[in-house]
């Protein structure tokens, strides 16, 4: 049972094939698959809203700590089935899921999975396009299309507008690529290594030279990249210069010159990368659509990257506030009942009488980004990037003050909601 399950819980898959390593060497077998689907059914029992899986085929955009693909990342059409199956089954729940982005039958995909579950899907992800505004607008099309269909298909809109910040101490954005794997996993000796070798900088050179940059839509193009902090004195001067500088001012090319850097600093320049979806008009389009939520904060998978958490306060001082392209009705929605709505989460995400009052009361004027920061509060201590905020007066959960103008109060009125039983 669910009470029996070792800490930190396996996922399904490892519960059910007999380990870690064995899920990732194989397909499970049927009996293995009807295992799972009771795991799924007895975690919604207790509660559960659901289930979400990344499948990001053989070269995943999210590699595991060994340059293997995760566990979920060579799931068969099947499984993904089996389990969809599972909630039109008990008719409740929702999924969100991602796909290789190349896939031809893409979108017939999603749309089967939508149909054998009957229950709300959310397509990851919309990325509202800075100069092409046909990208984007067609999968909102797709999305309203396959709505009136009667599927209940649903988008997560990229909406976080963030420079990604990383040393190749932990970078792992690039990891979709074999080439760049070879220099962004492994012990810090093992890339370094590897960055200094002339065959791998060869292929890394040729790759970019292509037009193949991995993570390009996170950090926009390696020459744009800004020096930020140094280990190393000695590099202090190339502080502030973008990659591409750098290149030309040494006749270097643009991979030579940076990876010179990361190698000459043991691994811990901080590289900047720049600011992407940042197109206003196209970001509104995505989030006027009834079928899209604003996102995505990553669930804190990239937290040494980005404080993509941040979108919250950006969609209503960018987009509200400054840019006035969305109305504050709009924006609350797609911040509050809509997310709820597709996860089936009941009660939650409005205001009326006696609904649980959860309400965030804030100065629309006086609300702003703080500039990001590390924070030393993980377990064992280990950091990530943090951004907090100004102009939130005060935070509700079930009535009661939980933070007045960014403090604490003390107070813990709430409780685990139980799919909205709870």
């Amino acid at each position: 049972t669910a009470a029996a399950w070792p800490e930190p819980a396996l996922s399904i898959y490892a519960w059910a094939m007999g380990g870690y390593e064995e899920a990732k060497r194989r397909r499970p077998t049927e009996g293995e698959l009807k295992e799972m689907c009771h795991l799924v059914h007895e975690a919604m029992d207790a509660g559960g809203m659901g289930w979400t899986a990344q499948v990001g085929g053989p070269d995943s955009v999210q590699m595991d700590y060994d340059a293997t693909p995760m566990i979920t990342d060579l799931m068969t059409d099947e499984e993904i089935l089996t389990f969809a199956r599972v909630l039109g089954e008990r008719d409740e729940g929702s999924m969100q899921l991602t796909l290789p982005s190349n896939r031809e039958d893409l979108r017939e995909m999603f749309e089967k999975v939508a149909e054998v579950s009957g229950r709300p899907l959310i397509y990851q992800s919309v990325l509202p396009d800075a100069t092409d505004d046909n990208v984007h607008r067609g999968k909102l099309r797709w999305l309203e299309e396959s709505n009136h269909s009667g599927l209940k298909l649903y988008g997560q809109g990229f909406t976080v507008r963030n420079a990604q910040e990383f040393s190749f101490e932990t970078w792992t954005n690039f990891d979709q690529s074999p080439h760049w794997r070879r220099v962004s996993i492994g012990s810090l000796e093992e890339k370094k290594a590897n960055m200094r070798d002339p065959d791998i900088r060869a292929r890394l050179r040729e790759e970019y030279d292509n037009g193949l940059q991995p993570a390009a839509t996170l950090t926009g193009p390696i020459a744009d990249m800004t020096v930020g902090e140094v280990g190393s004195g000695a590099l202090e001067r190339y502080i502030g210069l973008t990659i591409g500088q750098i290149a030309q001012q040494e006749g270097k090319h643009v991979i030579d010159a940076m990876l010179d850097i990361a190698v000459a600093d043991d691994l811990r320049t901080e590289f900047l990368g720049r600011m992407v979806h940042t197109n206003p008009r196209h970001t509104a389009e995505v989030l006027k659509s009834p079928y899209c939520i604003p996102g995505l904060s990553d669930g804190g998978a990239h937290v040494k990257f980005a404080t993509l958490g941040n979108f919250p306060t950006d969609t209503l001082t960018w987009l509200v506030r400054d840019e006035k392209m969305l109305s504050l009705e709009e924006a609350h929605n797609k911040l509050s009942f809509l997310p709820a709505f597709m996860g089936g989460i009941k009660d939650r995400g409005f205001i009326r009488e006696g609904a649980p009052a959860d309400l965030v009361v804030y100065d629309l004027e006086g609300l702003k980004l703080l500039p990001a920061e590390v924070a030393h509060d993980l377990p064992g201590g280990d950091w990530r990037r943090v951004q907090k905020a100004e102009g939130y007066r005060w935070i509700l959960v079930n009535g009661h003050v939980t933070f007045e103008d960014g403090k604490e109060t003390g107070a813990l009125p709430g409780k685990v909601l139980l799919h909205g039983r709870g």
